[in-house]
């Protein structure tokens, strides 16, 4: 089995939540450290956070440590945009995946991002949650 330098990767938001939102994530990402998994929480841990004026060396690095973690939890908000990229490449990496936030994501009749997330959800029951 392979060694993982992280348990989980969270997607979150970055610039577009509230300062409450943060706190919840952030009591989140804590209460999953104190049950001794490593996460990598983009906010805390990518350096390129403040620096990088264009996006891509976040989506790079970001991209990394995807690889480097054995599941990836997604923290869903309809406005984060920068989200979306990290779940493109979480999807192509075949990552374990949870939805963090589960009753924030509603089911709609035709194709959404949110029935995206959902089915990815759902396909994480078939693999071992982390």
């Amino acid at each position: 089995m392979a060694e993982w330098k992280y348990d989980i990767f969270l997607i979150s938001p970055v610039r577009k939540m509230s300062k409450a939102e943060c706190q919840i994530i952030k009591k989140y990402v804590e209460k999953k450290e104190k049950n001794g998994l490593k996460v990598y929480w983009p906010l805390r841990d990518n350096p390129h956070q403040t620096t990088d004026k264009i996006g891509m060396e976040i989506i790079l690095h970001n991209l990394d440590a995807m690889k480097n973690s054995l599941a990836i939890h997604y923290w869903y908000n309809k406005e984060s945009t920068g989200s979306i990229a990290d779940l493109q490449c979480a999807v192509l990496l075949e990552k374990i995946f949870v939805l963090a936030n589960l009753k924030a994501v509603q089911r709609t009749s035709e194709k959404s991002y949110e029935n995206i997330l959902l089915y990815l959800n759902n396909q994480a029951r078939k693999k071992k949650k982390i």
